[in-house]
């Protein structure tokens, strides 16, 4: 066990409430099995120079899905694992400042990493300011340190890099690109959408190997969809006698994960499956769906409980930052 001192500085720390991304669902199976084939190659392969592998789509493609369904493998096969899922839904996942306190943190927290947790202890005691130094500095000080004194691999997994805001992402991304040579042990699986400061980054890099998650040959993304709605249909009493039109819902969804998984939970949940099922055929994106459940949600006869959304709502688009949950019930 390690020495209770050690325990007790790291656990000082300041880290994010969800770094694991537990809002997010594991891939339905038989889905995106060439790309998680691929993935799974890469991060096996010591031999490779790439050590950077970026998975660069649109909104809604099911990104998040598949770092999540990478984390859980790993960590139910007790391989070194270490993710980081960026949100716009919570402040201190919107940019880099508990970034590097909470890597370290979860490294040392890794079965077989007692010189890493040791090494990182002492970095702590030496200097008790080190989380108000630049972001170089901290990944400098808590990650490649105490990395140095171990040559387990591990596997960092960054989802959803874009939710980060722009200033923090490329002091990120500019720390790990000159940080490689020093952490051989370290590969890092990163997601986002193609934006073009991180496209910027990433070109014409040696070390990154990137794809994107549309038109993977017999599991392409919209074969994939299907899958996930036939799992969907076939595994609810309120739906299973509307199979057939699995199809027609696919195609709508337009390659969009999100919009296939929300329509589905749409159905799952209404009372009156085939009238939502016709409704859902005049839908045409994100927008008209989103639109068609809040109407269900919050009836035209019920003007107190639209009132109190509109509020709620307008209350969430000005503020400045993410509201919390318990801020929000307060508003209730």
């Amino acid at each position: 066990l390690p020495p209770k001192g050690d325990i007790a500085v790291i656990r000082a720390l300041k880290i994010v409430n969800n770094p694991g991304g537990n809002q997010h669902q594991t891939c339905t199976e038989d889905t995106r099995v060439h790309l998680l084939n691929e993935i799974r190659t890469w991060a096996n392969d010591q031999a490779t120079n790439q050590k950077i592998l970026w998975i660069a789509d649109r909104a809604g493609t099911g990104k998040s899905t598949v770092a999540k369904q990478i984390v859980t493998e790993w960590e139910r096969m007790a391989k070194p694992v270490v993710p980081f899922f960026f949100s716009i839904s919570a402040a201190d996942t919107m940019s880099d400042t508990k970034f590097c306190s909470t890597i370290a943190a979860k490294l040392a927290d890794l079965d077989g990493f007692g010189p890493f947790r040791a090494t990182l202890a002492d970095t702590l005691r030496q200097k008790v300011t080190i989380e108000t130094l630049g972001f170089k500095e901290q990944f400098e000080k808590l990650i490649i340190g105490p990395l140095q004194t171990t040559k387990e691999p591990v596997l960092l997994v960054i989802d959803a890099l874009d939710e980060c805001n722009e200033r923090s992402r490329s002091e990120l991304l500019s720390t790990l690109l000159g940080s490689l040579d020093k952490i051989p042990m370290i590969k890092v699986m990163i997601t986002s959408r193609p934006l073009p400061d991180i496209n910027q980054k990433f070109q014409n890099q040696q070390t990154v190997y990137s794809c994107n998650l549309q038109g993977r040959g017999p599991d392409s993304t919209a074969q994939d969809i299907l899958l996930h709605l036939a799992y969907i249909f076939s595994n609810s009493n309120k739906l299973r006698h509307l199979q057939h039109h699995v199809q027609r819902v696919g195609n709508l969804a337009n390659g969009l994960f999100i919009w296939a998984s929300t329509a589905g939970k749409f159905l799952e949940k209404s009372l009156d499956p085939d009238g939502a099922l016709a409704a859902i055929e005049s839908m045409v994106g994100l927008h008209d769906l989103y639109t068609r459940i809040m109407e269900c949600v919050i009836p035209e006869n019920d003007p107190h409980s639209r009132e109190t959304v509109r509020f709620i709502l307008q209350t969430i688009l000005a503020a400045q930052r993410p509201l919390s949950v318990s801020e929000m019930q307060t508003l209730l």
